[in-house]
């Protein structure tokens, strides 16, 4: 039964053992971009636990954070219409349906058959070849990725069963997951996973520990294992111990750890937001999390450490606050900080900059959202405008969610 409970579902992952790592091995905590497989892409944004990645309309991706005080286009990608990342490691989608990774690969999520780290995107094989995916995400230290046929692939580190694959083993190349095969979008948390349906219905699998595979227990479940009472779901996103879906009536719903200043409460059935209605996108971040309405709105709620709510105080929410100054939003991101992207193609962001992950050629904590520079530090980073014809629901794992489609 699925009860209705106003309640602050946070992904409350750890932050980053691989902080040393330097800028060219960025990555994000969300799948973001436009359509899957769409030949141009919807601007979004992503950011891991010291960095941030942006996708332009014209299929170009921004990295930036790590120390990398303002955002850089990654070299050797084009043509990308979606990307996704774990932790510490980065992932793109292209127009022809191949997989570009790189980044950290100290637990296979590259899926090259090796652990060593990638400066440059890598595409993926194996498996994958001649396949044409339509969605990728990255957990922490996993991989997944769902073809046109429906079936999902994963690869990385297994340790909770994320792989799907019953054997708790970690997998250096693409496996496929078992007992799928209409799939249209995947998420990936800190380590767990889930897969969006073709009839509007969720699976999900890998670490339960919070109730986050929405089963109603809290039993580890290695295989794919149907979110019990969600029907008609558009798009997915999990966290670090939690997740959460959107439905057809735009009405969000979430399950697994909530956390909100020094409490946390275990939902292991989804929940509904009921704070909010007409929901067009949100996303799961670190210890909190983002929703935007369809009229441009953005709200918030959750652990403010360091500004991360953008809310222009350092107080903690344990219910959805709009954020002032802020319209027109088509998309939103993040993990450790909030990022934003107008309809105009503007980024902003708020929360911690240690690393330069605001992009805003400082290294001072936001507690309000402020733009994001170009390459240059002159003026605002413009992604462009997004297709007429593209679609901008919400959800990732994963995702900031679009999965776009996702994050």
């Amino acid at each position: 039964m699925i009860r209705d409970i106003p309640r602050a579902f946070l992904r409350a992952g750890s932050l980053s053992r691989l902080a040393a790592l330097p800028a060219a091995l960025l990555g994000a905590a969300l799948v973001i971009g436009g359509v899957s497989g769409a030949r141009a892409a919807t601007p979004g944004v992503a950011g891991g636990d010291f960095h941030s990645l942006a996708l332009a309309a014209d299929g170009t991706v921004y990295q930036w954070g790590q120390g990398q005080l303002l955002p850089q286009p990654v070299s050797g990608l084009s043509g990308v219409t979606a990307v996704a990342a774990g932790t510490t490691h980065s992932l793109a989608l292209k127009a022809d349906g191949t997989v570009w990774a790189w980044g950290d690969n100290s637990r296979g999520q590259l899926g090259d058959g090796t652990q060593s780290s990638r400066a440059t995107p890598q595409q993926v094989g194996g498996a994958l070849t001649g396949i044409r995916i339509v969605s990728v995400a990255g957990g922490d230290y996993h991989t997944l990725a769902v073809g046109e046929d429906g079936r999902v692939w994963a690869w990385g580190g297994n340790e909770a069963g994320q792989i799907g694959t019953n054997d708790g083993l970690d997998h250096l190349v693409p496996v496929q997951v078992p007992d799928i095969s209409t799939a249209t979008a995947v998420s990936a948390g800190e380590a767990h996973s889930a897969a969006l349906l073709a009839n509007g219905g969720v699976l999900a699998w890998g670490d339960n520990s919070h109730g986050q595979v929405g089963d109603g227990t809290q039993d580890p479940r290695p295989s794919p294992t149907p979110v019990l009472g969600l029907t008609g779901v558009t798009a997915i996103d999990l966290g670090g111990g939690n997740s959460g879906a959107l439905r057809n009536d735009g009405t969000l719903w979430v399950w697994g750890r909530a956390r909100y200043a020094d409490s946390v409460l275990d939902r292991p059935l989804p929940t509904r937001v009921t704070e909010l209605t007409s929901v067009r996108t949100f996303s799961m971040e670190n210890f909190h999390t983002l929703a935007v309405l369809q009229d441009g709105s953005v709200w918030s709620w959750g652990v403010n450490r360091q500004g991360r709510l953008g809310t222009g105080t350092p107080d903690d929410q344990p219910f959805p606050v709009r954020l002032s100054g802020v319209a027109n939003v088509t998309a939103v991101g993040g993990w450790q900080v909030s990022l934003l992207v107008t309809s105009s193609g503007q980024v902003s962001g708020a929360g911690p900059n240690a690393e330069g992950q605001l992009g805003d050629g400082t290294t001072t904590d936001r507690l309000a959202p402020v733009p994001t520079l170009n390459a240059a530090g002159t003026a605002p980073l413009e992604l462009g405008i997004a297709p007429a014809a593209s679609s901008s629901g919400g959800g990732g794992g994963g995702c900031f969610l679009t999965l776009l489609t996702l994050r």
